[in-house]
């Protein structure tokens, strides 16, 4: 378990978002998604932002069902969000 996983699941959400984002930054797939799930309610364009970076970064990694799933979910975000 990674330390932003172990804050996301105690519900520290600020300590989260912030292990997220360093992992995101370095390219983790798997924490650019975490991340805009994190920050769908608090600051939507950066949930989209990471959203859409999660697509375009794990396309190859993720899986043929999670990037469709990632796609629908991106959809929703931007409705949400007047996108």
């Amino acid at each position: 378990m990674s330390i932003a996983e172990e804050f996301a699941d105690a519900e520290s959400r600020e300590p989260a978002i912030y292990w997220y984002q360093i992992a995101s930054e370095n390219g983790n797939p798997q924490a650019m998604q975490a991340l805009a799930i994190l920050l769908r309610k608090s600051n939507c364009k950066r949930a989209i932002f990471w959203l859409e970076s999660y697509i375009a970064h794990g396309a190859g990694v993720i899986g043929a069902e999670p990037y469709i799933q990632a796609q629908a979910s991106l959809k929703n975000y931007r409705a949400e969000c007047g996108h």
